[in-house]
């Protein structure tokens, strides 16, 4: 640097001070120290010349610690220097400007802006202008807040310069040296070959600069680097004289692009392949393998090179770059996951299922068509299920199982959601042993577990937080103590005997206080003159005699009621006076006819009686034809009558009345009276069934309160339901036949299910066989011939063994120590995939596009 101090002498005589009188007015110094300057600018010679600051300081040169130069030069200062020299000041200069911050100026530390007008470009006066750099910024320490704001407001800069690059003015133009190749021997496959490959084996610039040298034969002459350190090949043109070209341009051009996207070429085939390998399993082993692929790749990318001579990487920045992309992998094998779960949760599953009408979109109504599935079927929560498990798997089948099961609080198995038949033998193979005793008692503890669940399912009352209801409870909410302690057919039997003998109660009740409202009647003769007509109609072909005492005794009652006789006297000192009290001889001929114990008899009795009464409806007229209001308290209490015989009694000798009989009290047991009501789902609908429960519907909604005759009903269908989920020792069915029952109950016994539940209940019961459709189908090798056929391969491989000799002790305990712990962490995966830790699986979600191979050469190229 032997011309430099005088360039610095003439700067110092340049920068003399003037007398005070001339002195300028002092300058911005807010400006000078950098506050509100634009991003930086890369520093380029000046392009004409520009006198220097005539009364800038007098320059100094910089000690060891600080910054390079505390004095920018003028561009004729600049052009004084030789050209080593230029590159040496470039260099410095552009390293302490990328030092420096700019502190905040006393304007905005006491709240107001600085006026802009006094803010000139001064990154421009700075780099251009030649200026000198007055009251320069301190450097800031790495760790201050100071230097934590540089690195922070330096990262738009940093971004401009990887865009635009370090542009050293002395080679500001020249083309890359691919392109100069093309234009010294014009295209060559060849070259554009090697170039390629190694920008494949992530070929460093010298790797390149190596590369080029030998492309340019003898036309090269050296490589040189420009003042920011970028390689430069320095080659003879056709006509001989020296030219230049990058190896590497300054800044984002094409070629950098071609260069990273064929060096994440092997990247973005490692995670392909290692997708296509693990894309089912779950996130953490999708990391640990993603990660994995990257950095073999990476460093068989750099084995590669290395051994074919192509590349020279240093091993410790081999592993490192090795480092980055496993992690990097990893990392974007996690974010990847991330993207798509957002993605679902935004985009697919509103696609399906309107959040606002709690109900699937058209969209996913025709995916559940398309499965074969009811849209009208589903509930709010299970069309929200759906469309999310859909928008997962991509299976409407599997997705209306797992919501579904969901409703129920059902665990089910891999296989059971997906209906997988070879998931379904592996899963009983882990019942049999095959994969080791430890994984049989998961499975077995799992199948209990789920036993339980649909025990639960069908009697009991779902756990806290669940979102849907029970069936039993949906159909009988007032029973949730008895549900909750174990309620059965017995129960229901009690409930439904002590609901209809209220009502009867309440009836009879109401129908006694209508009697006694009734004043006292007398019937005259010309009313009892059509009596007789009225009991021998009632009586048709009935003929009374010794098989009908009962009757016959009504008959005879009767009789002294028209003739207006005296009954017999059974002593002289009981009176025997004749009676016409209408009310008097029918409560006498109603305590006769329950005298009546042969069938025979009764019959005959219920049609005296029922005759008499609708004497009474006939001739209510004449029998009160003085007295209007007795009149009508007449018809209310006939009516009360005639309604509790319709409700609890029927029509005579028919099926419903004979159930409505064991009902009210000749059932001698609580579960015959449900057995009375309702067939099992092997037969059809009993007789009398549906008119027995009308008759019922009407007795609750009649005489109970509202709340009373909403939880009588849904006793009779509790009763219903337990009885065709029961088996024949009162336990709940298995899956299979309980799936079978409920479709029972929705074909042969439709309009029964109809009566007595509403639709959306039913619609549950649909959903809750479609449940158990697959957990019928667990075990799809029922003769387990397929658990033996493994046992016995298992034992022809130890016989095989000991044949050739590895069945020893040093072998099984080689095996012991090394193959096994691999066998039991794969039995122990697929035994979690299977069954999830007993609480049932869920089902996999289609695998979206791996990130990994993004991120991964990402991180391999930021260590290049």
């Amino acid at each position: 640097m032997e011309e430099l101090p005088d360039a610095l002498e003439l700067l110092r005589v340049q920068n003399r001070q003037p007398p005070p009188g001339m002195q300028p007015a002092p300058l911005n110094q807010d400006a000078i120290r950098g506050y509100g300057r634009p991003p930086q600018m890369q520093p380029v010679a000046p392009s004409r010349p520009q006198p220097a600051a005539p009364f800038a300081a007098e320059p100094r040169m910089p000690a060891a610690e600080g910054p390079p130069r505390d004095v920018f030069l003028s561009p004729e200062q600049y052009r004084a220097l030789p050209p080593d020299q230029q590159q040496e000041y470039v260099r410095q200069r552009n390293r302490w400007m990328d030092t420096q911050v700019p502190p905040t100026p006393p304007a905005m530390a006491q709240g107001g802006p600085a006026p802009r007008e006094e803010i000139p470009d001064v990154m421009d006066l700075l780099r251009g202008g030649g200026r000198t750099q007055q009251d320069a910024p301190q450097q800031a320490a790495p760790n201050s807040r100071l230097g934590t704001a540089r690195n922070t407001r330096d990262i738009p800069s940093r971004m401009r310069e990887t865009v635009y690059g370090k542009q050293d003015p002395n080679y500001q133009g020249i083309p890359s040296a691919l392109r100069a190749l093309d234009q010294q021997q014009g295209f060559s496959l060849g070259n554009e070959a090697g170039t390629l490959g190694r920008y494949a084996l992530a070929a460093s610039d010298k790797d390149l600069s190596r590369m080029y040298a030998q492309q340019f034969g003898d036309s090269y002459v050296r490589t040189e680097t420009d003042a920011n350190g970028y390689p430069v090949i320095v080659y003879r043109d056709k006509g001989g004289q020296e030219a230049k070209a990058y190896v590497n341009r300054p800044g984002l051009d094409f070629e950098d692009v071609t260069r990273g996207i064929v060096g994440a070429i092997p990247f973005l085939g490692a995670a392909q392949g290692v997708n296509a390998l693990v894309k089912t399993a779950p996130l953490v082993p999708r990391m640990i393998a993603q990660g994995a692929g990257q950095g073999i790749t990476s460093v068989a990318q750099d084995a590669t090179g290395m051994l074919s001579g192509l590349t020279q990487p240093d091993p410790a920045d081999a592993l490192m770059k090795a480092g980055v992309a496993t992690v990097a992998g990893a990392g974007g094998e996690a974010i990847g996951a991330g993207a798509t779960a957002i993605w679902r949760r935004l985009v697919s599953e509103p696609r399906y299922y309107n959040k606002a009408a709690q109900k699937l979109t058209p969209a996913g109504e025709d995916v559940a068509r398309s499965a074969g599935i009811d849209p009208a079927d589903f509930s709010p929560q299970v069309a929200k299920d759906f469309a999310k498990a859909f928008a997962r798997t991509g299976n409407p089948g599997a997705a209306f199982r797992q919501a579904a099961s969901n409703e129920a609080n059902i665990r089910r198995s891999l296989g059971e959601l997906t209906g997988n038949r070879a998931q379904l033998l592996r899963e009983q193979q882990m019942r049999g042993g095959t994969f080791g005793d430890d994984i049989a008692a998961q499975a077995k503890a799992f199948d209990k577990a789920q036993s339980d669940d649909i025990v639960r399912a069908v009697r009991g009352v779902t756990p806290p937080g669940s979102a849907s209801p029970s069936v039993a409870e949906n159909i009988a909410p007032g029973r949730k103590v008895g549900l909750a302690t174990g309620m059965g057919k017995t129960e229901a039997g009690e409930n439904i005997a002590a609901n209809t003998t209220r009502a009867r109660d309440i009836a009879k009740q109401g129908e006694r206080q209508a009697w006694d409202d009734v004043p006292k009647i007398t019937a005259p003769d010309e009313a009892l003159q059509s009596l007789p007509r009225a009991i021998n109609d009632a009586l048709g072909d009935f003929e009374l005699g010794a098989t009908t005492p009962a009757a016959s005794k009504m008959a005879q009652q009767v009789g002294r009621f028209v003739r207006n006789e005296a009954p017999e006297r059974v002593d002289e000192i009981i009176r025997n006076d004749p009676s016409r009290n209408v009310d008097q001889v029918r409560r006498s001929l109603l305590r006769s006819m329950k005298g009546a114990t042969t069938p025979e008899d009764m019959e005959a009795a219920r049609a005296i009686y029922g005759g008499f009464n609708r004497w009474i409806d006939d001739a209510a007229d004449k029998l009160v034809s003085t007295d209007p209001m007795a009149a009508a308290k007449l018809r209310v209490a006939r009516d009360a009558t005639r309604q509790l015989s319709e409700v609890f009694k029927g029509q005579p000798n028919t099926p419903a009345s004979r159930i409505m009989a064991d009902l009210l009290g000749k059932a001698d047991t609580p579960e015959r009276i449900v057995d009375t009501l309702f067939a099992g789902p092997q037969g059809q609908i009993k007789q009398g069934s549906s008119t027995a429960l009308a008759q019922l519907k009407q007795a609750y909604d009649r005489y109970l309160p509202p709340d009373e005759a909403k939880r009588a009903w849904g006793d009779l269908g509790l009763a219903y339901w337990l009885k065709m989920t029961a088996d024949k020792t009162a336990e709940v069915k298995t899956a299979g036949t309980l799936s079978t029952a409920v479709k029972t109950m929705m074909g042969d016994h439709k309009s029964l299910t109809r009566a007595l539940f509403p639709p959306e209940v039913q619609a549950q019961m649909r959903r809750m066989a479609a449940a158990l459709d697959e957990i019928k189908a667990k075990n799809p090798n029922s003769s387990w011939s397929g658990i033996a056929g493994g046992q016995l391969l298992r034992d022809i491989g130890n016989s095989i063994a000991t044949m050739i000799g590895w069945n020893t002790v040093v072998a099984r305990t080689v095996a012991g120590t090394v193959a096994k712990p691999f066998q039991s962490s794969y039995n122990a995966a697929q035994a979690a995939r299977a069954f999830n830790g007993g609480n049932g699986a869920v089902l996999p979600a289609l695998p979206g596009p791996t990130r990994a191979g993004v991120f991964g050469a990402a991180g391999a190229q930021s260590q290049q």
